[in-house]
């Protein structure tokens, strides 16, 4: 039961210690990217204590960002403390970002600045404000499931199982640069953890590796889990008391010793017996016997004089050697003609493979004509609707705003009046591939018919929607579209945007409803922009009136 106990908590610890290992990646991949979509937004000026500050702005439980120079001098700083020097790691990456602890209860997320050649970014975070995903119920059990569900009338007499309590289980990183170790989450008491750490685990961080272990830590026994994070360069590690593990385990030892005496009793009467009724050559003689049969000699014919139940043993066992000779024979000839057609069946199969190559080709290439405009290359219209509602859905139950961006090429027509409809066409794949280069990753872009583009942006309020419209607009000014025609000069392309966002503040209900007025209003907008002369941006608030 103690073997069994300390099992299950392993496996809860690497459990849990891999579910917070991911939770942890997810986090700061998560912090990279809103660092790098916020210093974009400051990326037409040079980066600025004011700057940084509005960045920090927009960047959820970030409390300080600073730009430091290659040699360790801060540059600006959001609290004002410039001039300083900090120590920067070794080999710090030129392309990607490195966590590092900066206190008992504080991280650092360090990266390349883009704009700024060899400086560096370093936003620090409240370690508190992280929520670990481990939950109590979940936990439980598992350790109800691995403990109770084995032998339950054996534990009711001698094992009162405990379930390990939540609370006492304590989640921490460490680094190779750091002096001690920042402790996640808040049912560790932030107060009374000093950030030390036992030298059994700073061996765990030179192996870099990932394991289950317990050690001794001073008077306690401690049993851990513990998981390496590459892309972090940090350790995570998950522990607990052993003592806590193992209460109830010694309860109730009368109860067991009892249980133990009747179960001699209840074995021994039978026992002696059986031995009193002297089967035991017989049973000998036919068992040597039997074995002949068993080495395979089918048909043999067991020679045991005894009356009594031992003879119509072997009477069952002669009976049974005659029925597996002939069930052998039947069997040999069986297999023959399995395996006939099993070589009949490869060769069938072979060729169904061919055919299934080839059906999977055929079909690969019909679901991309379903799904992508052949001109451009984006979503067409059908699909773009399927992705946005499902995008849509997603929003409402978040409850986070979602903008619609419709596009319009100004006085398309001229395209394919003065130089044909192969110009034209090539201006529209070249403005698909603008579209898809300003808009982020997990973003929808799709061709709504003719020269019409629409834009779907996820947890995107208006100003960042007009701020991607603004980007589109601006390409297109700086952008020459060649065309193959008698013209020698390049012919230059304006489009007009109307813009509109969805608050999840608005009545929620019929999601393709919803959609439809979404697109509708930003379309709306756009017809605006044609009227204010074409080449314009036009926003306008789902359910209101053109701001």
């Amino acid at each position: 039961m103690i073997v069994a106990a300390e099992d299950t908590s392993y496996q809860i610890l690497s459990r849990e210690c891999q579910k917070e290992s991911e939770y942890l990646s997810f986090w700061f991949r998560e912090q990279m990217k809103d660092i790098n979509f916020a210093i974009q937004l400051e990326s037409d000026q040079q980066l600025s204590s004011d700057s940084l500050i509005r960045v920090m702005d927009l960047i959820e439980d970030c409390r300080r960002i600073s730009l430091v120079g290659p040699d360790g001098v801060i540059l600006a700083d959001t609290s004002g403390e410039t001039g300083k020097v900090v120590d920067l790691p070794e080999g710090m990456p030129t392309e990607r970002g490195v966590l590092r602890t900066n206190s008992a209860n504080s991280l650092l997320v360090m990266m390349p600045a883009a704009a700024e050649q060899g400086n560096i970014i370093c936003a620090e975070y409240d370690v508190n404000k992280i929520k670990l995903s481990t939950a109590r119920d979940d936990v439980n059990s598992v350790f109800d499931n691995k403990l109770r569900g084995q032998s339950k009338w054996t534990y009711s007499f001698g094992y009162n199982p405990r379930n390990p309590e939540l609370s006492k289980i304590k989640f921490y990183v460490l680094g190779d640069c750091e002096q001690g170790a920042v402790a996640l989450n808040k049912l560790t008491n932030s107060n009374s953890f000093s950030g030390q750490v036992s030298s059994r685990v700073m061996s765990w961080l030179q192996d870099r590796g990932t394991g289950t272990e317990t050690y001794a830590d001073g008077d306690c026994q401690i049993i851990a889990a513990y998981r390496w994070l590459p892309d972090l360069e940090q350790l995570l590690v998950a522990e607990m008391n052993r003592n806590d593990v193992l209460s109830g385990i010694f309860a109730q030892w009368g109860s067991m010793v009892f249980l133990l005496l009747l179960v001699m009793v209840l074995i021994s009467v039978p026992m002696s017996t059986f031995v009193t009724r002297k089967l035991t050559n017989p049973l000998y003689q036919l068992i040597e016997e039997a074995q002949k049969i068993a080495d395979g000699d089918f048909g043999y014919q067991i020679k045991v004089d005894s009356g009594l139940e031992v003879g119509v043993l072997t009477r069952a066992f002669n009976e049974m050697s005659l029925r597996l000779k002939d069930f052998y024979e039947k069997l040999v000839l069986q297999i023959e003609i399995l395996e006939e057609q099993k070589n009949e069946i490869k060769k069938r199969n072979q060729t169904l493979e061919v055919f299934r190559a080839q059906l999977e080709e055929k079909n690969a290439r019909l679901q991309e004509i379903a799904y992508y405009d052949d001109l451009t290359g984006v979503m067409n219209r059908r699909s773009f609707l399927s992705s946005a509602c499902e995008m849509f859905i997603e929003a409402q139950n978040l409850r986070l705003p979602i903008a619609a961006v419709m596009i319009d090429v100004d006085h398309f027509k001229k395209f394919n009046d003065n130089y044909g409809h192969n110009c034209g066409d090539l201006v529209l794949s070249d403005l698909a591939d603008l579209l898809q280069a300003a808009v982020r990753k997990g973003d929808l872009v799709g061709r709504f018919g003719g020269d019409e583009f629409a834009l779907i942006l996820q947890n995107t309020e208006l100003e960042g929607a007009l701020a991607i419209a603004r980007r589109v607009q601006e390409a297109t000014h700086k952008y020459s579209f060649e065309h193959p025609c008698e013209a020698s000069e390049p012919s230059e392309l304006r489009v007009s945007a109307g813009v509109c966002v969805w608050q999840p503040g608005h009545v929620q209900g019929d999601v393709d409803k919803n959609l439809r007025v979404l697109l509708q209003k930003a379309d709306e907008a756009l017809l605006e922009a044609k009227r204010q002369g074409r080449d314009k941006i036009v926003a306008c608030q789902a359910g209101l009136h053109f701001l």
